[in-house]
């Protein structure tokens, strides 16, 4: 299993350090957070040098926290889209094929969802033809079931995605119900390129995996290896308490060996 860290996990430490806890790990590579990348002052240079002297894989998730690409504000619809823009000249800088992007979402948790959706279609056009130009994909990362998200479901996010040949998914098993089959959602979802993995509760999302309530099943992870694709352990984290924790739950139920990595914190 081809699995990375994301970068949240280390919130506040520098890029060399992040890149030696995660060749330490004996991990395959890091999904950089643009939203990080920018408040740390991270540059193109820096990036490339850490990674190279890590020989660690890049994935990058643009910045989502306090855009919306479906929002009803125009300024602001723009201002999202262009800040994904941005995001994609920086995956094709640091030759990366594709970057996870959060869809949009509803302002006020009830309103109709048909405008949002119109403003949906209108920011993926632009996305698309800006995909299609620079040559870095857009993958679409599948949310949580809450009452301002739009695509939560598989069938969803596949009925969006359909008519954009050339963008990808993401999938995220933190955002998959609690009772619901993971493996059932997994198999209906087109196009993956990515799977994020952590654990829930009904009360917070991306908790360490083994100490939440998602049927994290065997199977699951035999079918999250076989579509061979990175596999980014999440959360955020301000040392690396979490980053241990999913690894060792991942020892545990053997995606990773024990004699692979001597992790020291």
């Amino acid at each position: 299993m081809n699995i990375f860290a994301s970068s949240t996990l280390f919130w506040g430490q520098s890029l060399e350090e992040i890149c030696q806890k995660v060749q330490v790990a004996q991990l395959q590579g890091i999904e950089l957070w643009v939203e990080q990348m920018i408040l740390a002052d991270w540059s193109i240079g820096t990036i490339e040098k850490e990674l190279q002297q890590s020989g660690l894989a890049l994935t990058l998730h643009a910045r989502s926290w306090d855009l919306n690409i479906a929002s009803l504000n125009e300024e602001i619809r723009q201002a999202s889209v262009q800040d994904v823009v941005r995001t994609l000249l920086i995956a094709k800088a640091l030759d990366v094929p594709s970057i996870t992007v959060h869809p949009g979402r509803k302002m006020i948790a009830n309103h109709s969802v048909n405008l949002y959706k119109v403003a949906m279609q209108r920011s993926l056009q632009t996305l698309y033809e800006a995909s299609e130009k620079i040559g870095v994909q857009l993958s679409i990362e599948l949310m949580e079931h809450t009452p301002k998200e739009l695509y939560w479901q598989a069938n969803m996010l596949n009925t969006l995605i359909k008519q954009y040949p050339t963008f990808r998914t993401t999938f995220d098993i933190a955002h998959i119900d609690i009772g619901i089959s993971i493996e059932q959602e997994l198999q209906q979802l087109h196009a993956i390129d990515k799977i994020h993995i952590s654990d829930s509760t009904s009360l917070q999302y991306h908790v360490a995996l083994g100490t939440g309530e998602l049927q994290l099943t065997p199977s699951l992870w035999t079918m999250i290896e076989q579509l061979e694709v990175p596999v980014v352990i999440e959360g955020l984290c301000y040392d690396d308490t979490l980053f241990q924790q999913h690894l060792n739950y991942l020892e545990k139920v053997g995606v990773i060996q024990r004699e692979l990595f001597t992790y020291k914190r």
